[in-house]
């Protein structure tokens, strides 16, 4: 395999498309961990316990051309109330008892592409995940919620912008759709993650960012519940296929939603096509 300082760079950027022939995996390991709570009227309250969520995502795409791609994913996770006093850690030893549950929640297809020629840095993915694991809601076994119990259609719409050789800014608005088989529209839920990105690029393989999110979830009132969030990233190319990625954030502003922290590992791998001599 060969690569160069060009290939490199191109894959940091968040709007970025697999080239044709080329494949990647990825596997991003989100844990979420809170004590408290913002109320509805954006308060903050203590839990009673600590609630931490894992989840593993584990992604595959195929780059058809330059301008389209596809893959598929699959979405691991987990949830454990413990006490107060614990650490997040401590999900990873609670099992499967009456204050925690897990398992593969979701599968599904997805297509990323760059719909106008004209603007390269403009991409649209979306990703229809299918739910696995049965009773996530807890509505049955009665242990705490995992995921949805629905059909998940997650689209993404990025654009990135350089502006200065070291500098990127980066937008993305997301659309989580939710539904069950049904389809009818008292069960449809629908949030829309705004994110800002500004990044810095050190070297060549390397990428220092800011990252911002505020994400709305509407129904009755019209915005039902929503967070802000805020973090660090850094992403560098181990190798030159093999990328790591840290991030943490944290949750500073929300109404009807948590007031906790994430802490993020990534590893990407990029299997690129031989060029010809």
């Amino acid at each position: 395999m060969q690569n160069d300082t060009k290939d490199i760079n191109y894959y940091l950027f968040p709007s970025s498309l697999l080239q044709a022939g080329h494949m990647e995996w990825r596997l991003f390991s989100n844990l979420y961990s809170q004590t408290r709570f913002f109320d509805a009227a954006g308060r903050k309250r203590a839990l009673s316990s600590r609630a931490s969520y894992f989840t593993e995502i584990v992604q595959w795409s195929y780059g058809i051309s330059s301008r389209f791609n596809v893959g598929i994913d699959m979405l691991y996770k987990a949830v454990s109330l413990d006490p107060p006093g614990s650490t997040p850690l401590a999900i990873f030893h609670s099992g499967n008892n009456t204050e925690a549950q897990s398992g593969l929640s979701g599968i599904g297809p997805k297509i990323r592409w760059i719909p106008f020629r004209s603007m390269p840095r403009l991409s649209i993915q979306s990703t229809l995940y299918f739910p696995v694991k049965k009773d996530m809601e807890g509505r049955i076994s009665g242990k705490p919620f995992l995921e949805y119990d629905r059909l998940f259609l997650w689209t993404q719409i990025n654009m990135d912008r350089m502006l200065h050789p070291q500098w990127q800014l980066y937008g993305g608005l997301d659309i989580w759709l939710r539904s069950d088989y049904t389809f009818s529209r008292d069960r449809f839920l629908l949030s829309t993650p705004l994110k800002l990105i500004v990044s810095y690029f050190p070297g060549e393989k390397s990428a220092l960012y800011f990252l911002s999110e505020w994400t709305p979830s509407f129904g009755e009132p019209l915005i039902s519940s929503y967070y802000a969030q805020s973090g660090l990233g850094f992403k560098y190319f181990i190798l030159d296929q093999l990328e790591g990625e840290l991030l943490i954030t944290s949750f500073f502003l929300g109404k009807n939603s948590g007031a906790g922290k994430t802490f993020n590992i990534g590893l990407r791998y990029i299997l690129q096509r031989p060029r010809k001599p």
